[in-house]
């Protein structure tokens, strides 16, 4: 996975309405991204797996909105590792779910 390829898979899912490290807050939907490290497996002191996290948010303010379920979809069509979607409440927004980055060799 490149950060580039993540946001366009979002975009995918969302056009025009994903940002990276934070959005207006006048939208009722929108995606923001953001980029959170790496990490790297090592078997004989040599790196075999690189990996690149990311913090997927994902905001609505429907109750059942697909928005969450679409994206976990898109990202794993995509190649890109993610976790289960997880609803949680942030201000005024209903949904944030944050699946990892997916992983690459070096």
């Amino acid at each position: 996975m490149t950060y580039s390829n993540l946001e366009s898979v979002l975009n995918g899912v969302l056009p025009n309405l994903v940002y990276k490290w934070k959005a207006p807050r006048n939208k009722p939907r929108y995606i923001v991204w953001t980029p959170t490290g790496a990490n790297t497996v090592y078997g004989d002191d040599t790196p075999i797996l690189h990996s690149l996290r990311a913090s997927v948010y994902i905001y609505t303010q429907t109750d059942d909105d697909h928005l969450p379920a679409d994206v976990f979809i898109a990202l794993i069509a995509a190649g890109i590792s993610a976790g289960e979607p997880m609803p949680g409440y942030l201000d005024d927004e209903l949904f944030q779910v944050m699946p990892p980055g997916g992983g690459h060799p070096p």
